[in-house]
Order: structure tokens, then C-alpha cells, then sequence
């Protein structure tokens, strides 16, 4: 018990990052449900290392606790992102949001509420791989049983978990509230130039939610990259981390106005 508590902390950082505060392009990263600023950690210094203005903050209720993230609505995960891109934008000429998971939606939203050169999205979760338990059980259950063990929802013998070891299942229940407000009210309106990414291999994020974004938003230029081998926390995922950071950096480079 007390290794597995060990390995757990691996994959969780309380901290919140920020460099090059005095670059003109600015890249705000937003990292997915329960997890931390952890699996972003790798990309951030990458573009770091590209002299961006780049921010991973995490969200409220993550990086604490699994009681206080059942304590957040999906209002103040909206909220949070809009002060840090609303900030960011005082500091850059240029400006960039790039979420996974849960972060991909709130990127969505900042993609449709402020003006950015361009919107970063992966492996998003506009549909759940198992909606019967997200859009039926889970929120008439929530309430009574607050949270899951990972284990029952991850492969058999997974003892390494990113962020908490348990689903929060108050908040599982405000990400599908997310969920549905992006699907109804933002994707249709994305005009600003989008590079979406997915791995074949991710099955937490089904496929279709690839095929959804490509489908629905209005941007002119769409970038994809589907790769074959990475698992759902994409960015922490080394076997193809090299070509998708240079990806998402060829992509910023690419729509930086000057």
C-alpha cells in the first residue's frame, strides 16, 4: 500500500508555472480532469525552450484535494482560464490556448471568447466512452457515492494513476455539464485556426470525439495529427512526444502575425 502510495505522487504537482513573462507570444496549457499540471509538464518546457510566454496553472480543485474538487463547478474552471488567457493577453500580441481532455473544452471556450491566433485540442471529451454511467447513473448517484476508485475504470493491474486515484464523482458530474455546454454552444461558433490531435491508441477519449470537432467547427484552416501509439495523457506520453511538440510549435509558428 505505502509503494503505491509512493508511485501515486509521481504523477501529481501542486505547483502552477509560468516563464518568459517578456515574449510577445503567449501559450496557455490546460491540463484534463483530476490530473495536474504533471502531464503538461513536458510540453511546457518545450515551448519554454521556444522563448513563449507560457502558463500551466492547475485548476481549481486539482493538485488539492478529492473533497474540494467535488466542492468546484464547471463555471469556475471557466472562470479560471478566462482570467489567465485575460492576463496573458495584457502581457502578448500573440495568443495560443492548448488543452487535452477536460482542458481541450475549456480551451474551446477561450478560443470563442477571446481572440487567439489559434486553438490547440487534445483528445477531448465531447462524448464519453461509457455515456449510460456519465449522462444517467453518475448524476443521479453523485451525491450519495462521491467518489471511485481508478482502478474499476482503468486496465486490469493499473496501479499508477495521473492526478487523484479516485474520481471525483460530484465534479465527474459538472465535466459532463462542460461537456454539453461546449457541444451546444461553442463548437459551432470556432473560426480561429485549430490543430487537433488524437492517438489511435487512447480509450479514454473515444475517436469519434476527433471526428466530432472536424465535423462541427467553422474554422478555415484545420490542422490534424493522428498518431498511433500514445495513451490518453498525450503530452506526457514519451513514444511520440518529440513530433508533436514540434507539431504544436510549427503550427504556433505558423499562425503568429507580425
Amino acid at each position: 500500500m505505502m509503494k503505491e502510495l509512493l508511485e501515486q505522487t509521481k504523477l501529481f504537482d501542486t505547483n502552477n508555472y509560468e516563464s518568459n513573462k517578456g515574449s510577445k507570444t503567449g501559450i496557455l496549457l490546460i491540463h484534463g480532469f483530476t490530473n495536474t499540471t504533471y502531464e503538461l509538464k513536458k510540453l511546457f518546457d518545450y515551448l519554454t525552450d521556444q522563448k513563449y510566454h507560457v502558463i500551466a496553472d492547475n485548476l481549481p480543485g486539482h493538485g488539492t484535494s478529492i473533497r474540494d474538487c467535488n466542492s468546484i463547478t464547471y463555471y469556475e474552471w471557466i472562470d479560471h482560464v478566462e482570467k489567465r488567457m485575460a492576463y496573458l493577453s495584457s502581457h502578448c500580441d500573440n495568443l495560443y490556448v492548448c488543452g487535452i481532455s477536460m482542458g481541450a473544452l475549456l480551451a474551446m471556450h477561450i478560443s470563442v471568447t477571446f481572440p487567439i491566433n489559434g486553438l490547440i485540442s487534445a483528445a477531448p471529451v465531447l462524448e464519453f466512452n461509457k455515456p449510460f454511467k456519465v449522462h444517467i447513473l453518475n448524476p443521479l448517484l453523485c451525491h450519495l457515492w462521491k467518489s471511485r476508485l481508478k482502478r474499476y475504470e482503468f486496465n486490469k493491474g493499473q496501479k499508477i494513476y495521473y492526478g487523484y486515484n479516485k474520481w471525483p464523482l460530484v465534479a465527474l458530474n459538472e465535466v459532463r455539464k462542460l461537456s454539453s455546454y461546449v457541444y451546444k454552444h461553442v463548437l459551432h461558433k470556432i473560426t480561429c485556426p485549430s490543430l487537433l490531435i488524437h492517438s489511435k491508441e487512447d480509450y479514454t477519449s473515444i475517436f469519434n470525439n476527433y471526428s466530432i470537432m472536424k465535423r462541427y467547427i467553422q474554422a478555415k484552416e484545420i490542422s490534424s495529427m493522428i498518431v498511433d501509439k500514445s495513451t490518453h495523457n498525450i503530452f506526457d506520453c514519451d513514444v511520440e512526444k518529440d513530433i508533436i511538440q514540434n507539431r504544436i510549435n510549427k503550427f504556433i509558428q505558423r499562425n503568429i502575425k507580425h
